[in-house]
């Protein structure tokens, strides 16, 4: 991500606002029919309006350019969760293995149940949650087109 949000970053114009804070506006370069964003970044704060740098923790592709023009490492602006050595730590402990169940010390609490939390559902089906997209609307087009033309049909042979 780092490399390629680099690699764009050479197509943004940067304008300077404030030297002390580090803080920019970004004109993205206009590509097919996306692009001629303006985005404000803030390196002391780490931040852009993209929200890309704050999301995945590595200088997006317009804090990169605001970071050639103050003369900072962009490499520099990445999380420390990224840094090998902190990759190193994480890993360094050992992992025991569990054993059964049955060496394991009795809890001094015991698990009740409460029917009282659980929620009331409706009778019948329960709501999908999910977002329907176009694949939905098509299996529904097509399934009233269908259902439409048995119709048609039905309504001929009663005429005839």
């Amino acid at each position: 991500m780092f490399i390629s949000w680099q690699q764009k970053a050479v197509e943004n114009t940067v304008t300077k606002y404030s030297h002390a804070q580090q803080s920019a506006s970004v004109l993205t370069r206009r590509q097919n029919r996306h692009g001629m964003n303006t985005h404000v970044v803030k390196i002391a704060n780490r931040e852009c309006s993209c929200g890309k740098w704050n999301q995945f923790g590595i200088p997006c592709s317009h804090a990169q350019k605001v970071c050639g023009a103050y003369n900072i490492s962009p490499a520099s602006m990445v999380k420390d969760y990224y840094d090998l050595m902190a990759y190193n730590n994480t890993y360094s402990k050992h992992f025991e293995p569990v054993q059964s169940e049955d060496y394991w010390d009795d809890p001094n609490f015991q698990l009740v149940h409460d029917p009282t939390i659980r929620t009331v559902t409706r009778p019948g089906r329960n709501q999908t949650t999910r977002i329907h997209n176009e694949m939905d609307w098509r299996q529904t087009r097509a399934r009233q087109e269908a259902q439409q033309q048995q119709g048609d049909s039905s309504i001929q042979e009663n005429v005839s």
